[in-house]
């Protein structure tokens, strides 16, 4: 349950009070009634009145309040709890064009990048991230037109869809072996990316994960890559070599289109454009 990091005011229920109108009883029952009811609704008022309670603290089951985080306002920083009390960062509102992400914030773990967190930053030239953090959301630096640079450490285990989509600036990618598949249009558009660096460990690259990535001219493939969807690298127009694993079970007939300078190596065998669809083929049975 998201918990987001500002304080707001709780407004505590008002119970309304009704009193109970006797029939036609004589004065002294009518006085005695009434002064009862007010008695009780006396009673009723104090217990009613709203009581400050201390906060929660993150992860419990209960609806709890959310909490400040100065540091990350000071960073630039939104963000909100997890169901285990980590920090999720949800939004970069600073003026730095070199940011790092912390790796707590309180005595908080920093552990996800959350879906289009830094969307369309146009100040931002370059990224640090942390090992605490094993997760890149869906679209969390797409049209970051400016990025350079980008590490991303060991410790993660997803890059979500179009994460790094239309990075115009960004010229190296390096995946680590944490993550098994590189995800629908991760890269997709980053038209100055000229080296990519899959760790062994990744078994799928998806669907347009590198489409119209024009200035590649380097790319491994590790030998646990077993699938690589259709469109993959589809326009990379100056990738002229690539060695394809020989565990390769699946490969789409449009992973390498519009590459018409492409030489494919597969168990021994090259195939050019021309004859791509014997190297689909082959690795298709």
């Amino acid at each position: 349950m998201k918990k987001f990091l500002t304080f707001f005011v709780c407004l505590a229920a008002v119970l309304s009070l009704t009193a109970c109108s006797g029939g036609n009883n004589d004065s002294d029952s009518n006085s005695s009634t009434s002064t009862q009811t007010s008695e009780q609704s006396t009673t009723q008022s104090e217990q009613s009145t709203p009581v400050s309670t201390p906060e929660s603290t993150p992860g419990s089951t209960s609806e709890e309040p959310p909490i400040n985080v100065p540091t990350t306002s000071e960073l630039g920083f939104e963000g909100y709890y997890d169901d285990d009390g980590n920090i999720v960062v949800s939004k970069y509102n600073g003026n730095d064009s070199d940011v790092v992400i912390p790796s707590e914030v309180n005595g908080h773990s920093v552990v996800k990048i959350d879906e289009w967190a830094f969307e369309e930053c146009k100040i931002l030239k370059s990224i640090t991230i942390p090992e605490s953090i094993t997760e890149i959301g869906d679209c969390a630096f797409s049209d970051c037109e400016n990025l350079e640079t980008v590490n991303i450490p060991k410790s993660m285990t997803k890059i979500g869809e179009y994460a790094f989509s239309n990075c115009v600036s960004l010229k190296i990618a390096e995946i680590p072996s944490g993550v098994t598949k590189i995800e629908h249009g991760s890269f997709d558009g980053c038209t100055s990316l000229t080296s990519v660096t899959i760790s062994e460990g990744v078994v799928e690259i998806g669907e347009y994960a590198f489409h119209n990535c024009e200035k590649l001219t380097s790319v491994n493939i590790p030998d646990s890559v077993t699938v690589i969807a259709g469109d993959a690298f589809t326009s990379c127009t100056r990738l002229t070599y690539v060695k394809l694993p020989s565990g390769l079970t699946s490969i789409d007939d449009m992973t390498f289109l519009f590459c018409e300078n492409i030489e494919v190596e597969y168990k021994g065998a090259t195939y050019d454009y021309d004859h791509l669809d014997e190297l689909t083929a082959a690795v298709n049975g």
